[in-house]
């Protein structure tokens, strides 16, 4: 495995914990941490790869792969509580093929656009869609003049800086090139805001936000 995230059903509150594996993303229901019970595997859309990444947004999941050509999967995940007689097989319900293999993404869930990164498209940059519907997810933009992405964080922007209020803003962990900011509300003409290189502290991997949006 490489990857986890929770999610908890609207209907029933149950929890569940979603699993990335080397052939696909498990789905284990955790309402009772003593007695998890293993509900079925999403089998990866490509061939298996160690690398996954998921993240959900209201009652869908979205999964990436290092796989070459496994694009963005998009399952709903209210069949969870439906489930009678597990272990079974989840068909995706939707699937990007957009870009092959991505190492990461990010949802912000105020603007509904999906940040995938390290792909093979933008020289490994952001690569942005549009998830206002999930079964329908449309392309609107990326960024390539920094480099690979590793990791990153995108954003409505709600902090102490008063010229970005509302803005979409991706802070991008751009490995051994630095640490980038970016202005991406119109994903047409992204726009860089700053940068930091501290090549003295090697690779930028990944960050979080504070809650204030005071810090990165």
């Amino acid at each position: 495995t490489n990857d986890i995230w929770g999610w908890v059903s609207p209907l029933t509150k149950r929890e569940y914990a979603l699993v990335g594996c080397s052939n696909g993303t498990a789905f284990v229901d955790i309402s009772n941490p003593t007695q998890p019970i293993y509900l079925g595997l999403l089998p990866c859309h490509d061939t298996p790869s160690l690398w996954r990444d998921l993240e959900t947004l209201d009652n869908y999941v979205y999964v990436v792969s290092e796989s070459s050509n496994h694009g963005l999967q998009v399952m709903n995940l209210l069949q969870l509580d439906n489930v009678v007689d597990p272990p079974v097989n989840f068909s995706e319900d939707a699937h990007y093929p957009g870009f092959g293999h991505c190492h990461t993404l990010n949802i912000d869930p105020q603007s509904k656009l999906l940040c995938a990164m390290g792909t093979n498209t933008f020289n490994g940059g952001p690569h942005l869609l549009d998830i206002t519907n999930p079964l329908n997810p449309v392309f609107v933009g990326g960024y390539g003049e920094a480099g690979y992405t590793h990791d990153g964080f995108i954003t409505t922007y709600s902090g102490p800086d008063q010229d970005h209020q509302g803005d979409v803003i991706i802070a991008l962990c751009n490995g051994y090139n630095g640490f980038y900011v970016v202005n991406a509300t119109d994903p047409n003409d992204v726009v860089l805001l700053d940068n930091y290189l501290y090549p003295e502290t090697g690779y930028t991997h990944q960050g979080w936000f504070t809650k204030d949006k005071s810090y990165f």
